[in-house]
């Protein structure tokens, strides 16, 4: 026997082509003959001829795919790695049989048909809170590819109502407030977000009690956070 061969016969030369089958029965008169044909030298050296054997390789992408050729048959003199499959959101981790992760080298031990198995580890991207922290620091989580996320909420503060998140600083709203979401990343790109409120504007009613403004002002009927400040130098 050899390891990863299959024994299907015999020569009379050195890797040579098979002459006599295995357990052939081989009668005097031939072996005479052949004796004859070496020279008349009265020993007989027979060698084994093998054949390599083929071993079928199975995959199991789990949600990957190949992006190149692979291989899907091996032998004990097999030099070709096994190819990487690629997974949007995920980073491979190695193929694996029976639960342990595996190579060409090992397969080589084992030399029997196979089913590898892809195994995926998520990737963790991170998302980014501006504007949460009053001494300019971030609040920062970090997420899984695949899995469920809630997006924070504020309350509202200083006369402005508070409506969710842009993507940008001073932009519209991208995300609402308390949403849930899933891959906001594939892993390779982190994410920012600003917070986006909306001022509350307030009313402003006169009670001139007999009195009127003067010709050709125009009053002021609402103020907002943003323009308090400058309010009494507008004011009648």
């Amino acid at each position: 026997v050899r390891n990863g061969y299959e024994f299907v016969g015999w020569s009379t030369e050195i890797f040579g082509e098979v002459q006599y089958n295995d357990q052939s029965d081989v009668n005097s008169v031939d072996i005479y003959n052949l004796l004859l044909n070496e020279n008349d030298e009265y020993t007989l050296n027979l060698y084994a001829v093998w054949n390599i054997v083929n071993y079928s390789i199975t995959y199991e992408l789990n949600g990957g795919l190949f992006e190149s050729n692979r291989i899907e048959k091996y032998n004990v003199e097999t030099f070709d790695e096994l190819v990487n499959p690629v997974r949007i959101g995920y980073t491979f981790e190695g193929w694996k049989l029976n639960d342990a992760i595996v190579s060409i080298t090992d397969l080589k031990n084992t030399l029997t048909d196979v089913t590898l198995s892809a195994s995926w580890v998520n990737n963790v991207y991170t998302i980014s809170y501006h504007g949460i922290n009053t001494d300019g620091t971030l609040v920062v989580d970090q997420v899984k590819y695949d899995e469920n996320y809630t997006i924070k909420t504020l309350d509202n503060v200083d006369g402005k109502v508070f409506l969710g998140w842009s993507l940008e600083e001073n932009g519209s709203v991208y995300y609402g407030a308390g949403i849930e979401v899933k891959n906001l990343s594939t892993g390779n790109d982190d994410i920012n977000l600003y917070p986006v409120y909306l001022k509350t504007d307030y009313s402003i009613n006169y009670a001139l009690l007999g009195g009127n403004f003067v010709e050709g002002y125009t009053p002021v009927t609402s103020y907002n956070i943003e323009n308090i400040d400058t309010l009494n130098n507008e004011l009648p």
